[in-house]
C-alpha cells in the first residue's frame, strides 16, 4: 500500500457517527476508519480495492517510535492510499485542507 497524501482532518472531526465510515466534505470522499474494521473485514476492503484499482481514503492509527529505547507514538491520520506496488515516494508533507479541491 502507498500513500499518496496525509490529510490534516482526523477521522472523529468527519461528519457523522459511524465508527467505520464517514463523509469528507472538503474532496467528498467516503473515508474508511481501519482502526473500526475486524482484521477479515480489513483484509477484504483492502483485496478489493486493490482488485479494483482504486484510490481509497482511509483513516488509522500507526505506532511510531519516538524514542530509541523503544517509546511508541499513536498518530491517527486520514491518508488516501493506492492499493498497488508502487516505487517508494519521498518523504511528503501533510497536504492542508484548504489546498484541496471543493465540491
Amino acid at each position: 500500500m502507498a500513500f499518496l497524501f496525509r490529510c490534516e482532518l482526523k477521522f472523529d472531526e468527519l461528519p457523522g457517527t459511524s465508527d467505520q465510515h464517514r463523509r469528507c466534505d472538503i474532496c467528498a470522499k467516503l473515508v474508511t476508519n481501519l482502526d473500526a474494521l475486524e482484521g477479515d473485514e480489513r483484509r477484504a476492503f483492502l483485496e478489493r480495492a486493490k482488485a479494483d484499482d482504486r484510490t481509497v481514503c482511509v483513516s488509522m492509527t500507526v505506532e511510531t517510535p519516538t524514542k530509541p529505547c523503544g517509546g511508541r507514538e499513536r498518530l491517527d491520520a486520514i491518508a488516501a492510499a493506492k492499493l498497488r506496488p508502487v516505487p517508494p515516494l519521498p518523504t511528503l508533507g501533510t497536504v492542508p485542507a484548504s489546498s484541496l479541491p471543493k465540491r
